[in-house]
């Protein structure tokens, strides 16, 4: 890390992860309370830059909250710490312990997978209703606000929080197309082709993170295809397996539904995100009215 980013930093704790563009790390900063995550930009680009125009000033509960700007070369951002991880590791964990028998803890229920798709559609909705698209909606920049605890009715899962929004961009921006290996499966048949695309993109992502958060199963694996072909049988109307969806019980048939609209090869035929929210909430509410 450069000495005159250590100047503006307390400590450097441990080092998280790091993508194509950008490194992270746990850090106490000046000003802040606790330890922060502070993404280090380590590519000269505008990610880092349009990463804090659009979380400037945006609050909500599923959205990750940027604390500071570190005004330096490279760029920094802190953000909240998340030490609950990813939706990725959380499922990672659920399908450890479906397939240990003598495992004594409970693994995730259905309610518990809705609730954590219901809150990451909320976030995606609440940058929709500011012209935003966020662009890479999948379960890697899905987190979890604190580990999984445990209560006397079994797991409590923390609330989710959406992040990395370096490539979503105002509705009025230009398009920039940056599709790259392993976010194929989440992307909508707009994106794949890069044509014009905008809100609903995110919309079709959040239907394959639902489908693989109820089935525990990454869309498309199954295929065992190369990715050129997995771009064009999305195009030409491939879809997750619904059949997948048996662990729903009597809700399979309403969730089903759900994602046919959420996934329409028509963009001006999908859902909008408010009303898929509003439609998961319902869904859970009607659940819980269900299991009094």
């Amino acid at each position: 890390m450069d000495g005159r980013l250590l100047a503006k930093l307390d400590r450097v704790h441990s080092f998280l992860w790091k993508d194509e563009v950008s490194e992270t790390y746990s850090c106490t900063v000046p000003g802040v309370h606790g330890r922060v995550a502070v993404k280090v930009f380590i590519k000269v680009n505008l990610r880092g830059s349009k990463e804090a125009q659009v979380l400037k000033d945006l609050e909500h509960p599923n959205l990750i909250h940027l604390l500071h700007v570190i005004s330096c070369k490279p760029l920094c951002l802190a953000y909240e710490m998340c030490p609950g991880g990813t939706l990725r590791s959380l499922l990672s964990w659920a399908s450890s312990k479906t397939g240990d028998p003598s495992s004594q803890q409970p693994g995730l229920t259905v309610d518990h997978r809705l609730q954590a798709v219901a809150q990451t559609v909320s976030a995606v909705a609440h940058l929709h209703k500011k012209d935003i698209v966020h662009s890479a909606v999948r379960p890697d920049n899905i987190f979890l606000a604190h580990p999984v605890g445990h209560g006397p009715e079994g797991i409590v899962v923390p609330q989710v929080l959406l992040g990395d929004v370096g490539l979503s961009r105002f509705l009025e921006d230009e398009v920039e197309q940056t599709p790259s290996f392993g976010t194929l499966n989440y992307m909508a048949p707009e994106v794949l082709l890069r044509a014009s695309y905008g809100l609903a993109s995110d919309v079709f992502s959040c239907g394959v993170i639902i489908h693989e958060v109820l089935t525990g199963i990454v869309p498309y694996s199954d295929l065992n295809i190369a990715s050129h072909i997995l771009v064009l049988k999305v195009c030409a109307g491939l879809r997750p397996n619904i059949s997948l969806l048996h662990a729903c019980g009597a809700a399979k048939l309403q969730i089903a539904s759900i994602l046919a609209f959420a996934w329409d090869e028509d963009v001006n035929t999908r859902t909008t995100s408010e009303e898929f929210e509003l439609t998961l909430f319902g869904l859970i509410d009607k659940r819980q009215k269900a299991s009094l």
